[in-house]
């Protein structure tokens, strides 16, 4: 449980290593060793789980922003993160390819809006929030 709750920072941070710019470096991986801050990797939703092609939840640009909408489920360190690494659909294609399909996007957890569900009665790994 508390391993678990570790090593997920690492499953939000990656992305951001890979492909974040250098500015959302800065602020969002720098703090982590600053600051006692965890972050979640949110993927999984109800009816879609981990298969990512399934995933509902909607990104739509509006003006210079995007607006979220949708649910995501099974979030390790969920209830706990100040941010999140959040991947939604933003072709609204169902015939687009999976792989041009959806964008990653991070999202503070103070953003209007955000709202952690309850911790699930987890087996065995009580110290994982998810």
């Amino acid at each position: 449980g508390v391993q678990t709750a570790i090593e997920a920072n690492s499953l939000g941070q990656m992305p951001v290593i890979i492909a974040g710019n250098d500015a959302q470096r800065k602020k969002y991986l720098g703090r982590m060793t600053e600051e006692p801050l965890m972050c979640a990797y949110c993927v999984t939703e109800p009816g879609a789980g981990s298969d990512v092609a399934g995933i509902k939840t909607r990104a739509v640009k509006k003006g210079d922003d995007y607006v979220i909408n949708g649910q995501k489920m099974w979030i390790t360190n969920g209830g706990k993160a100040n941010w999140y690494f959040l991947l939604a659909r933003t072709d609204s294609d169902p015939k687009c390819p999976a792989s041009k399909a959806f964008t990653g996007f991070i999202v503070d957890a103070d953003t209007p809006g955000v709202q952690p569900g309850r911790k699930e009665l987890n087996m065995g790994q009580r110290c994982s929030d998810t």
